[in-house]
């Protein structure tokens, strides 16, 4: 297959299925028969309690499925010699490199059904597996996309490229998913594994820097996500030392001193990467904040660099009038219990355009300064000496920066209240987490 990039989407975790098709027919070019094909296919749900169809058109048919599918444009003919395992080979080639031609023009669709026929074709072909899991994540199919990568492991749990391509699978799928934190521990695991591999001196006596490189800012991409500063920072250390101009490790070090609160160290990172890449909209943008902490007036100049460089992920904030701020948190509350209400009066609810660092360094490690809100259990802010009785504090300039419009703006608000709430009701990270309110 020829070396490319490949495009790598979300995946998430599967459902339990029963399957009740027959196994497919296999096709092996070499190695010992096994059917495995039956194990990469996506297969429909059916229920183990799920009652019989009933025959004829009653209402306990169910539902014809039917799905539009974009046709790979290789072409088999019926007369194709299968018998011939050089033919297959040839073919299982053609189609995997018009797959990864068909997803870098962005059409995933016709990328996941030739990455298809190559799985049908040779189902212990590692990169059609992951192919097929690329596809199929940018179809939005996570379930199926999660066992096209799962299959790649399975085939090959060591295989260097299969845990870099996976780990970034799952580190995109952090960003989509309600259970972000799971996507970046799982991510985080391959990639420590990966990092492993790469560097034991005694089944690779000569490694290679540059990947050894990619598995350690993997691993700080995932415990910079996970709130691990010092550890993210410790592994972009790593990185450095193997590929000193490794652009993406730059960024991650960038943002794990700036959620440190190293905000000079993280402008000399920042910077450091942009001379490699001046056009990098994240780093603009991470550098606006960082130099807004700083009070340096350049931080404007940066936050509309990202935005040009990236109009769709970089909106103008929806920064709102504090009194309007104000009357969305008396809305949420509104819809409140009158018992939680009541329970509330005693909560002072504070606004304020970003946090005081007092604030974020009372717990170890430190809260990042993109924080969205705090509870406070004694209202201290860390300056008064008195306690003033509990409060939640929500930041009007983060809030504003993570919402594109002005609806996503009041969903976060409602979703920052409600999370700070849990806090005062005695639940900690994990348990917001398993109710889906992270």
């Amino acid at each position: 297959m020829k070396s490319r990039s490949r495009w790598l989407f979300s995946v998430a975790l599967l459902a339990g299925c029963r399957d009740h098709r027959p196994a497919a027919r296999t096709i092996e070019t070499k190695g010992p028969a096994a059917d495995i094909a039956a194990l990469a296919e996506p297969r429909p749900c059916v229920p183990d309690n799920a009652a019989p169809a009933a025959t004829g058109h009653s209402h306990g048919m169910r539902p014809h499925r039917h799905q539009d599918v974009e046709e790979c444009p290789v072409v088999i003919d019926d007369d194709d010699d299968f018998a011939n395992d050089a033919a297959i080979a040839r073919l299982v080639t053609k189609l995997l490199d018009t797959a990864a031609d068909r997803l870098d023009a962005g059409s995933a669709g016709a990328a996941w059904t030739c990455a298809d026929r190559a799985t049908d074709l040779a189902p212990r072909s590692i990169d059609a597996h992951l192919l097929r899991g690329s596809a199929l994540g940018a179809l939005g199919r996570y379930e199926e996309s999660a066992i096209a990568f799962a299959m790649a492991l399975a085939l090959a749990p060591n295989d260097l490229a299969v845990l870099r391509t996976t780990a970034d699978a799952y580190l995109r799928a952090r960003s989509e998913a309600v259970a972000g934190t799971a996507y970046a521990a799982v991510a985080l695991e391959l990639a420590t594994r990966g990092y492993d591999v790469a560097t034991n001196k005694r089944t690779r006596p000569s490694p290679d820097a540059s990947v050894i490189a990619e598995f350690a800012t993997l691993r700080a991409q995932a415990l910079n996500y996970l709130g691990r500063g010092p550890e993210a920072l410790a592994a972009t250390d790593q990185a450095l030392r193997y590929a000193p101009d490794q652009i993406d490790a730059l960024y991650e070090r960038g943002a794990a001193l700036f959620d440190l609160h190293r905000f000079a160290e993280a402008q000399v990172a920042l910077e450091q990467m942009l001379a490699l890449k001046p056009d990098d909209a994240a780093s603009h943008d991470l550098l606006g904040q960082t130099l807004e902490w700083l009070a340096d007036p350049r931080a404007d100049e940066h936050f509309a660099q990202a935005r040009i460089l990236a109009p769709d992920d970089y909106l103008p904030p929806q920064l709102i009038p504090e009194p309007e701020f104000r009357a969305e948190i008396e809305t949420v509350l509104a819809t409140l219990p009158a018992e939680k209400r009541a329970q509330l009066k005693a909560v002072r609810f504070e606004v304020t355009d970003l946090p005081l660092i007092e604030d974020l360094a009372s717990v170890d490690p430190p809260f990042p300064p993109s924080i969205l809100g705090l509870f406070r259990s004694d209202g201290s802010d860390g300056k008064n000496a008195a306690p003033a009785g509990p409060s939640i504090v929500l930041y009007r300039k983060n809030l504003a920066r993570v919402a594109h419009t002005r609806i996503e703006l009041s969903e976060q608000i409602r979703d920052t209240v409600l999370h700070e709430i849990g806090h005062f009701d005695g639940l900690d990270e994990d348990d917001l987490r398993r109710r889906r309110m992270e």
